[in-house]
């Protein structure tokens, strides 16, 4: 099975957004030993350019294999400019991996307009743009596209009203993209981490309802490194849903086969 997942990663390019930090980057670092190139995209260029060095001093060896390209995903019109003057650049790649994505812990009623449409123009909208662009240049050979959600795209989370919908969205694209795009070579993955120690999740420690963290920790917890380890070596497999973690393949488990006790036990912590 080893030598299935190295032939898997052997000579493939793999762009990934949001790869200057948290999973991207942990992603990014794990398939570079397996003998994979890597195109790292995120919106901040000083951040891009501290991780390809980062990754270039772990692995020196390997450091030309590391590219970057500063782009905002939300960006349509950046995103349709952009991806083909990266293609041009760096090739068609084999796998996509769409992990660029913002988070934040508030009720509903406190939840703007502004930051609601913020979450959706990331986490939704800005993988659909990178899918979209892609997909014409990996229709000619054939690959992999990883779209990252979140556990709490498959289950309700207390204060993630926003973050949830555009997780639950991001579900549903992959779905079916899963199913429109298989007879034309394409492999459609979503990825649903539990709570992983990211900069993204450190940052949003900071105004997190102490409702909202309680139920997180029943999801349990990850390394980006542990969470990276575990969707390389399935993304050449053959399911659909990945998720890291054993406490949280467990809790989704139980909420799919007893979504009443699920919700029961919800409310009963709340209640306490």
């Amino acid at each position: 099975y080893v030598e299935i997942i190295m032939n898997f990663y052997r000579n493939s390019l793999i762009y990934i957004t949001g790869g200057s930090s948290g999973i991207g980057y942990a992603v990014a670092d794990a398939v570079l030993s397996k003998g994979a190139s890597v195109v790292l995209i995120a919106r901040d260029k000083k951040k891009l350019a501290e991780a390809q060095e980062s990754l270039s001093n772990i692995k020196p060896e390997l450091s030309g294999k590391i590219s970057i390209l500063p782009l905002d995903v939300s960006d349509p019109d950046q995103v349709k400019k952009g991806v083909p003057l990266a293609v041009k650049k760096f090739g068609i790649p084999t796998i996509l991996i769409n992990s660029a994505g913002i988070a934040a812990s508030i009720p509903f009623e406190s939840t703007g307009y502004d930051v609601f449409r913020s979450m959706l123009d990331i986490n939704v909208l800005g993988t659909r743009n990178m899918n979209s662009a892609l997909l014409p240049f990996m229709k000619q050979s054939g690959g992999t596209i990883v779209n990252v959600a979140s556990l709490a795209g498959l289950i309700g989370v207390y204060g993630y009203s926003a973050y949830g919908a555009s997780k639950y969205a991001v579900i549903g694209m992959s779905e079916a993209m899963r199913v429109e795009l298989k007879k034309q070579g394409i492999r459609v993955k979503a990825v649903c981490p539990p709570e992983v120690d990211t900069p993204m999740v450190r940052e949003e420690a900071k105004t997190i309802l102490p409702v909202a963290k309680r139920l997180k920790v029943m999801g349990g917890v990850m390394t980006a490194e542990e969470a990276a380890v575990y969707i390389v070596r399935k993304i050449p497999g053959r399911g659909f849903l990945i998720i890291p973690g054993f406490m949280a393949r467990l809790t989704y488990l139980l909420t799919r086969l007893f979504p009443r006790f699920s919700r029961w036990t919800v409310d009963l912590m709340l209640l306490f």
